[in-house]
């Protein structure tokens, strides 16, 4: 049922509010990181350290992938969103097939070790990356832009997304400022990244608007099974 209140106008039923995505706005509090997340993402971290060290060194591996998630596991200043997706892509390539899920624990180990901004950050990085079907797939490559926007990597970046979305829209302007800057810096030329983008901030509406105009252009079809998922709730 729906509630009506005057002429026109529309009210979003209390039963369906559980099931909207949340604004700035009109956003309850930001939820705190889940401890048992954190605690997952650094056992991960640690059983497949020797893995992702491996896949650092594959032949295939791009020269500033490598330097990235060197970086970003020797810590302190050389840690980058785009060093902590190397990590975590290193990480999903070990992990067998039913275990695969298990990498969206790094949105708030992320969020809880360097903060909001960077957290969005990572996880726009995280979708630009190939993650094959199987783990003998170890090299640490970039996905084609949208020709693999259905891959394993942008459907665990798509579930980190929503539940980043949580905080980023509840978060004090000047937290929100620093992730609007940092998705910025990361919204790259894949479709489905952009959209992921404007999941995780919904109110910067000019991003939503180009990704819309994009796929009226392309006719409604928007490469990839996860962006055309994605678009139809930007706006």
């Amino acid at each position: 049922m729906t509630e009506a209140v005057g002429s026109g106008a529309f009210v979003v039923p209390s039963s369906w509010k559980r099931f909207v995505l949340p604004r700035r706005g009109a956003a309850p509090s930001a939820p705190r990181p889940r401890a048992a997340d954190v605690r997952a993402a650094e056992e991960l971290l640690t059983a497949f350290d020797g893995d992702v060290r491996a896949a650092l060194r594959h032949r295939l591996i791009a020269g500033d992938l490598a330097e990235a998630g060197h970086g970003y596991l020797e810590g302190g200043p050389a840690a980058t969103p785009l060093g902590a997706a190397v990590v975590a892509r290193g990480v999903g390539g070990a992990l067998q097939w039913l275990r695969r899920d298990e990498p969206t624990a790094f949105a708030d180990f992320w969020r809880a070790r360097h903060g909001l901004a960077f957290a969005a950050a990572a996880t726009v990085e995280l979708a630009g990356f190939y993650l094959g079907s199987s783990p003998s797939e170890a090299a640490i490559t970039r996905s084609v832009p949208d020709a693999d926007a259905n891959g394993f990597a942008t459907r665990v970046a798509i579930r980190m997304a929503y539940h980043l979305r949580r905080a980023v829209v509840a978060a004090p302007p000047e937290e929100y400022a620093a992730v609007v800057a940092a998705l910025g810096g990361s919204r790259g030329p894949s479709l489905s990244q952009q959209a992921l983008v404007s999941v995780i901030a919904p109110d910067e509406s000019a991003w939503a608007d180009e990704i819309c105009a994009t796929v009226s252009v392309l006719g409604g079809r928007a490469p990839g099974v996860s962006a055309g998922r994605m678009v139809p709730q930007l706006r």
